[in-house]
């Protein structure tokens, strides 16, 4: 999967991502806030809205002129998906094109727990499944100790 991910900020903490794969039709408007006391990004609100079909445009002016956001970065994203059932693996490599010219190139891989079972469980529990697969994939330098805190929101934000 590849495509822009378009961010904005509204009331400085509050954020909403507007994807669009190319290889297909899926767009999604993803809700999120981090509690201001929230120490990692396990604990936190987010929302997934479909808007397949909207033009772009649209999902611009609805979010600037209607729900008061401003736009903050948008990035570039190349993705090699891997589910599990109880948790998905991401590699992508993630430029930074708000201002229309590639600046860098980072390159990540994200482990995050199944969102289905995500509100069953607790804190302690969702880390478990983390460590699990951090654990698993050691060979290759994946460790705790080597996790990164910040979201892509908190590492790209202007």
């Amino acid at each position: 999967a590849e495509g822009a991910d378009k961010y904005y900020v509204k009331d400085g903490d509050r954020f909403c991502r507007y994807r669009r794969q190319e290889d297909s039709s899926r767009a999604e408007l993803t809700y999120k806030q981090k509690p201001k006391d929230a120490t990692n990004n396990i604990v936190r609100v987010e929302y997934n809205i479909r808007v397949d079909g909207t033009p772009p445009e649209v999902i611009d002016k609805v979010l600037t002129e209607i729900e008061g956001y401003k736009h903050s970065f948008t990035i570039y994203k190349r993705c090699a998906i891997f589910n599990f059932q109880d948790a998905t693996i991401v590699y992508y490599s993630v430029a930074d094109i708000t201002d229309g010219k590639v600046r860098g190139l980072d390159h990540f891989i994200e482990i995050e727990v199944n969102e289905e079972m995500l509100h069953n469980l607790t804190e302690s529990e969702a880390r478990s499944i983390l460590d699990k697969y951090e654990k698993r994939l050691e060979p290759i330098g994946i460790s705790p100790y080597k996790r990164l805190r910040k979201s892509l929101w908190e590492m790209y934000k202007r």
